[in-house]
């Protein structure tokens, strides 16, 4: 009689799981750690009917969400600021972010120079306290995310789609509201 055993089961292997920001303040975790990764967005206003992107130098992204920028009174995103206020910034390093709101044109000398350094002077050609420069102060009002999960699971999840099969949001994107009682 012949000693018949059951085929030996391969353990699988385990996909490497994207750890999903729960509360706010992971996500807020989350927000910070893309952009702690790009120091130069792109700087969308609106210009007319269109919108209009920009690379732009932060200078400071505060614990609230508030973020920091330098410009020339004489630019048009300076004008475009002045007309309408609503601006979106987008980080790209090892994830994707997108945040909405509105821009504030601030004059404040002592938080010039304390944002105010060598790169900026040679840049704008001009020092911290020249009355053409003006700071920029984003207020996001809401963010979106998408993090980088490595070339496999971004191929799986390309194959996925294009096979009708619809991947989780949860797995790689998020929408955080940034209200004031959330930041």
């Amino acid at each position: 009689m012949e000693n018949k055993q059951a085929p030996v089961k391969e353990p699988k292997q385990e996909e490497k799981k994207v750890e999903v920001p729960v509360t706010q303040q992971d996500k807020l975790e989350k927000i910070r750690g893309i952009m702690d990764d790009n120091d130069t967005p792109m700087v969308t206003t609106v210009h007319g009917e269109k919108l209009i992107s920009r690379p732009m130098k932060l200078q400071e992204a505060e614990f609230d969400g508030t973020l920091w920028f330098v410009t020339t009174k004489d630019t048009a995103k300076y004008a475009e600021i002045k007309k309408d206020s609503r601006v979106n910034v987008a980080f790209c390093g090892k994830g994707h972010l997108s945040l909405s709101g509105t821009a504030e044109l601030v004059e404040d000398l002592p938080l010039k120079k304390r944002l105010w350094n060598k790169w900026l002077g040679k840049f704008f050609e001009l020092e911290y306290d020249d009355p053409q420069l003006t700071l920029i102060k984003v207020n996001p009002e809401s963010a979106e995310y998408w993090e980088n999960v490595g070339k496999v699971k971004s191929m799986l999840t390309s194959i996925k789609s294009i096979g009708g099969d619809k991947p989780s949001d949860e797995e790689v994107n998020a929408s955080v509201v940034l209200t004031p009682e959330e930041k």
